[in-house]
């Protein structure tokens, strides 16, 4: 264990030096100015504008920014109505921080409409077909089922799709988070937030200006015995996306 904590320690500090402080700028829907916060490649099956306006709003996203995300992806429907992740970002935005319960209320019923519009609308690639059907399994029976076991099916949809898609950074940022939400708070060997640990530490050395690697990796470390492995994104986090109040609460983890 000593030994892996000082190699992802040193890989990650070696990568810090050489690479170059980036970040995505996007005019603030609210107050036009310009909000740094990190940069995503999430490419969709979407007009060109909603593509763009699609990176935004999950930069957004990772951030947990729910009212500014809430806007981003009504920005990117607002480009193309037939954009089915736009619908997609909705839903998981409205479901909120994983690691709350869940929604309730109108929050609840406006996650489960968006779902269903992503899920009655074309999504051409199979990636895209994976998120929208996790995003179903997430509200499914919203009414009658409990928060923590659709939370829980939202899990394993993300993980079936992430063995067939192995290679994909955002496939694979999402099984990990969700790894970390489902983890059972009585488990003292932290068995799923090592397994989430093991899938973004790699993933963050290559994308050190990804605000979702670095936040989902604090929270995956958000144990005593776990905590080193968080360190070097828990100092990087808050440069990377400076103008979401998330991210500059979360080094205090």
């Amino acid at each position: 264990m000593r030994v892996l904590r000082l190699v992802t320690s040193f890989v990650i500090a070696g990568a810090l030096c050489r690479a170059p402080m980036l970040s995505a700028q996007e005019p603030h829907a609210a107050h036009g100015a310009v909000a740094e916060i990190g940069r995503v490649s999430f490419p969709v099956s979407c007009t060109p504008e909603a593509r763009r306006r699609f990176e935004h709003a999950m930069a957004v996203l990772h951030s947990f920014w729910w009212e500014q995300g809430d806007q981003a992806f009504g920005a990117v429907l607002a480009a193309d109505s037939t954009c089915a992740m736009g619908h997609w970002g909705i839903a998981l935005n409205a479901w909120g921080n994983p690691f709350a319960g869940g929604p309730t209320g109108a929050t609840l019923s406006r996650g489960a409409e968006a779902a269903a519009r992503a899920a009655g609308l074309p999504a051409p690639t199979p990636r895209e077909q994976g998120f929208v059907a996790a995003a179903a399994a997430l509200y499914r029976e919203a009414g009658t089922t409990s928060n923590p076991s659709r939370l829980q099916a939202y899990a394993d949809t993300m993980a079936r799709l992430h063995r067939d898609l192995p290679a994909d950074v955002e496939v694979a940022i999402y099984h990990a988070l969700a790894l970390v939400a489902t983890a059972p708070r009585t488990d003292t060997t932290f068995a799923q937030q090592k397994r989430a640990v093991a899938i973004l530490n790699p993933l963050f050395v290559r994308h050190l200006d990804h605000p979702g690697l670095a936040h989902y990796v604090i929270h995956s470390t958000d144990s005593p015995g776990l905590a080193s492995f968080g360190l070097e994104a828990a100092r990087r986090y808050a440069r990377i996306a400076p103008s979401s109040p998330h991210a500059q609460h979360m080094p205090s983890h």
